[in-house]
């Protein structure tokens, strides 16, 4: 139950299929997010470790282009509801008891089957997926906390007092969606 996480894709430059009786990965967020902005794809290392053509320096995911139309919205914004399974929540939509989440599906395509989480299926593992298009073990974010032996004491990096710096815990060479928008077009940022 908790491998499996609603998806829903609307809004400018997302077609309108309804609800597709397939699945993604939580990988596949930033990949698509940065398709749907008009990242192009450069050199990179994939999944199995080996150079290949991805819009992050680092992706283990694929952008979802068939849900796409080419037009390039002005902004994205991303709705996370940590700990929904999808059938609860289609059945909301399904009920009507959902009515802006009946809108956002009607508008544009939801994965019938979910997003299939990243293992372990924990928190801060798989926001970190999603944000890097990358599984846990490549991105460096294993648990939401661990023990650090270098530093001689443990990390709970979704605490208040670590959130903020919690980014210093990715692996060399990983960007988020931020990271890779910022240098595919540094104009589209200001100070």
């Amino acid at each position: 139950v908790q491998a499996r996480a609603p998806f829903i894709l609307a809004g400018a430059g997302v077609n309108a299929l309804g609800r597709v009786e397939r699945a993604c990965r939580l990988v596949d967020v930033a990949p698509t997010v940065l398709a749907l902005l008009g990242v192009t794809e450069g050199d990179g290392i994939g999944e199995n470790g080996l150079p290949r053509a991805t819009r992050l320096a680092r992706q283990d995911g694929e952008a979802l282009t068939d849900l796409l139309d080419g037009r390039r919205p002005a902004h994205v914004v991303g709705f996370l509801m940590d700990g929904t399974n999808p059938n609860v929540l289609y059945d909301a939509i399904d009920r009507g008891e959902a009515p802006n989440l009946t809108r956002l599906a009607a508008m544009g395509t939801t994965m019938g089957h979910g997003a299939m989480a990243s293992f372990p299926t924990v928190t801060l593992a798989n926001h970190t997926s999603i944000l890097t298009g990358c599984h846990p073990g490549h991105h460096g974010v294993l648990h939401n906390a661990w023990y650090d032996r270098a530093l001689g004491r443990q990390v709970i990096t979704n605490s208040p007092d670590t959130w903020a710096t919690s980014m210093q815990w990715l692996r060399p060479g990983i960007e988020t969606i931020h990271q890779a928008v910022h240098r595919h077009a540094p104009e589209s940022f200001t100070a």
